[in-house]
């Protein structure tokens, strides 16, 4: 099956974050993008998204407050 591609507003909604923090974790190789032409700028795969999501599991033994 094929990837959805999510553009970065979406993106956001889903991580109830701005587009601005989106753009900033783009810039940082935290989250994998493609920028499909000028005109539409940057799309989130869904299976780079569900990556993102999982490797911030937070569990017991890496809980840390601060």
């Amino acid at each position: 099956m094929a990837d959805k591609y999510i553009c970065v507003s979406n993106v956001a909604k889903r991580l109830n974050c701005s587009r601005q923090y989106v753009y900033t974790l783009i810039k940082s190789g935290k989250l994998d993008a493609y920028r499909i032409g000028a005109k539409y700028g940057f799309r989130v795969s869904e299976s780079a998204l569900m990556n993102f999501v999982k490797a911030r599991k937070v569990t017991a033994a890496n809980f840390n407050t601060y």
